[in-house]
């Protein structure tokens, strides 16, 4: 259950961050990464409030259902985002392609020990 817990904060951390970063820099990294403002800062707002939502909910009471939906959650942005890479492959810059690319390589290797995390309490 505690290392549920960790990847669960690690998510979160990671989330709200990411979210962060695009909130704040939305004015300067929509020229880099080939998207609107308004945009980056959007899925910005969005990651912020799932990863305060992910980091709550690693507490002992709620770890096993924040360990089910986050690893449900991150697979459904790893398959979005490899829909958006091959549907649109010319929507983002290189550098933009390469930053979903990187990150959604950490959110999947989230979304892998989470499960593997939950396998191991049930077992």
């Amino acid at each position: 259950m505690e290392r549920l817990q960790k990847l669960l904060k690690g998510n979160g951390t990671f989330s709200a961050g990411s979210g962060l970063i695009l909130l704040a820099g939305s004015p300067w990294l929509d020229a880099t990464f080939g998207l609107q403002a308004w945009l980056l800062a959007v899925v910005g707002v969005g990651l912020i409030a799932y990863g305060i939502q992910i980091f709550r909910m690693a507490s002992p009471a709620s770890a096993i259902a924040g360990g089910k939906f986050a690893t449900a959650m991150d697979l459904g942005w790893v398959l979005g985002a490899v829909l958006i890479l091959l549907a649109f492959p010319t929507a983002m810059t290189a550098a933009g392609r390469v930053a979903l690319l990187l990150a959604t390589l950490v959110v999947a290797g989230l979304a892998a020990g989470q499960a593997t995390a939950l396998r191991r309490v049930a077992a």
